[in-house]
C-alpha cells in the first residue's frame, strides 16, 4: 500500500492507494484512494498509544524504577536515561486514560532492567519514545511475526537488535 502526503488549500492530506502506487503532490487524486487529515492521522496515532499502554501494562513513575534498581539516585537515573539503557515516555494527553507518561513497566525483570533492552534503544535512538515502546510491543514482519519484548524476554537480543537497525535503515530511505 503507498502513502504520500498532499497539500490542498484546506491542508496536508494522506494518500493511500491499495495497489502501492505513489503519487506526487501535482498529480491528481487516484481513484480507488483514501484521504485523511494530519489531524485524523494524529487521532490514529493517539488510539494506538492507548492500545499499547492498555494491552501492555501500566507505567511507573521515577521513584518507582530508583527503587526497583536498587535504591539509585535521580542523577543515576538521568545517566541511565542519557545512556538510553531505559524507555521513558513523555507525558501526552490520552482521552480517557488521562495524561500518560512514565517508564512502561513492561521493560523491567524483577531484579532490574531486561537485557538487551539498551541495544534496542540505540538502534532506535532517532525515534520518538512512544515509537520505541510501539515497535517493542507489536509483532513484527522483521521478527517472524513476533513481539520483540516477548523475544528479549526469551534471550534472543541479537535478532531483536538487528531487526531495530533494519528497521531504522527502513525509514530513513
Amino acid at each position: 500500500m503507498g502513502q504520500t502526503f498532499l497539500r490542498s488549500e484546506s491542508g496536508f492530506w494522506l494518500e493511500t492507494t491499495a495497489t502501492g502506487a505513489s503519487t506526487g503532490a501535482d498529480a491528481p487524486r487516484s481513484a480507488g484512494a483514501s484521504y485523511q487529515t494530519l489531524e485524523q492521522l494524529r487521532q490514529q496515532g493517539l488510539a494506538w498509544m492507548r492500545r499499547d499502554l492498555v494491552t501492555n501494562g501500566d507505567v511507573i513513575n521515577a521513584e518507582s524504577v530508583c527503587r526497583l534498581l536498587g535504591g539509585i539516585s535521580d542523577k543515576d537515573l538521568d545517566a541511565r536515561l542519557g545512556r538510553k539503557e531505559l524507555l521513558a515516555l513523555p507525558p501526552v494527553e490520552l482521552g480517557t486514560l488521562g495524561r500518560v507518561g512514565g517508564f512502561p513497566r513492561i521493560q523491567f525483570t524483577e531484579t532490574g532492567v531486561l537485557p538487551g533492552l539498551a541495544q534496542v534503544l540505540v538502534a532506535l535512538s532517532d525515534e520518538d519514545p512512544w515509537v520505541q515502546f510501539n515497535y517493542l510491543v507489536n509483532t513484527t514482519p522483521h521478527l517472524a511475526g513476533r513481539r520483540p519484548i516477548d523475544l528479549l524476554r526469551e534471550g534472543q537480543i541479537e535478532a531483536v537488535v538487528e531487526a531495530a537497525w533494519r528497521v531504522r535503515e527502513f525509514e530513513q530511505d
